[in-house]
């Protein structure tokens, strides 16, 4: 009985041992990409073609044809950065296990709309594919034309996190993309302005040296 006891103590004793060297070889290395700049102007919303009508002085937005009202427009715009993180993947020799999204942050440092923005979404996709490849990342707004500067708060989508995640692992490149939806109605000043904003991606990896 005695015997069998000290076994066991040794074997808790070992894994636990095992457990603490294991750990002891993990790094973790933190790091930023950012802050990505991102400019706009207005005439980059995507408009059907006779939709603004130039009046002596003035610019407005058409009356519109529609089934039922209310009728208003929802133009779109896209905007997009390749980045490339493998700086931080060469700091050290390791076998990468997992890379976590810790934070995301967006600022709007300058602009003058003058039309509200109603939807801002970040969205990522490998560095090879466009928009349509694109998993949504975060959801920010609406964004007032008076409130164009000033920290946003993104809204995490939780499947697009797990997403950018996993591809980080095996590759070091993606591209960012940010959407941008308004709403034009009949006979409002065309759209014009332009906005400055950043984004700011704070990242943790962690990995065992490699043999």
């Amino acid at each position: 009985m005695n015997e069998r006891f000290c076994f066991s103590g040794f074997l808790a004793v070992l894994v636990l041992l095992t457990s603490c060297m294991a750990d002891f070889d993990r790094h973790r290395v933190n790091f930023t990409e950012g802050p990505l700049a991102f400019h706009f102007e207005a005439e980059g919303f995507e408009l059907p073609p006779g939709v603004l009508v130039e009046d002596p002085g003035a610019c407005r937005v058409a009356e519109l044809d529609c089934l039922e009202p209310p009728c208003s427009l929802q133009p779109q715009a896209l905007l997009w950065a390749d980045v490339d993180v493998d700086h931080a993947y060469s700091e050290e020799l390791l076998r990468i296990d997992s890379v976590s999204l810790e934070e995301l942050a967006a600022v709007l440092t300058a602009g003058d709309l003058n039309v509200r923005i109603d939807q801002l979404r970040i969205l990522w996709a490998p560095s090879t594919t466009m928009i349509l490849d694109a998993n949504e990342l975060a959801l920010m707004g609406p964004i007032e034309p008076d409130r164009m500067t000033g920290s946003l708060a993104p809204v995490m989508n939780q499947e697009g996190m797990d997403g950018l995640e996993s591809h980080l692992v095996d590759d070091s490149r993606f591209r960012v993309f940010v959407e941008l939806t308004s709403s034009l109605d009949p006979g409002s000043p065309c759209p014009e302005g332009d906005l400055d904003m950043e984004l700011l991606l704070r990242f943790q990896l962690t990995g065992e040296p490699r043999l």
